[in-house]
């Protein structure tokens, strides 16, 4: 007796069925979200010469700021591999101390 009332207020039964209000605002919220992207790439479309050759910061245009964010990654990609290397070595010669 007590454990059907417990198992009737387990969340596990509850979750079987779905919230339509939880549902209605995350189909609300992904179609804002979608239409602001859309509406970025159109604008971006639209007048991505003025975008790209006005200076923004300082001197530096829009490509130039991409060149080293993109400058920037790789150095961080690369320091990652190397550092993943030298980690899963240590971890290897932990290993083979035991």
């Amino acid at each position: 007796m007590i454990d059907e009332s417990l198992r009737k207020l387990m969340v596990i039964d509850k979750a079987r069925s779905r919230n339509r209000r939880i549902t209605v605002k995350s189909w609300l919220i992904m179609m804002v979200t979608w239409s602001l992207w859309l509406y970025a790439l159109y604008h971006l479309g639209d007048k991505y010469q003025v975008l790209l050759d006005r200076p923004f910061a300082g001197s530096w245009t829009f490509g130039d700021v991409l060149e080293a964010v993109s400058v920037l990654l790789l150095l961080q990609l690369n320091f990652l591999f190397v550092w993943s290397i030298m980690v899963q070595q240590r971890v290897k010669s932990m290993h083979q101390k035991r």
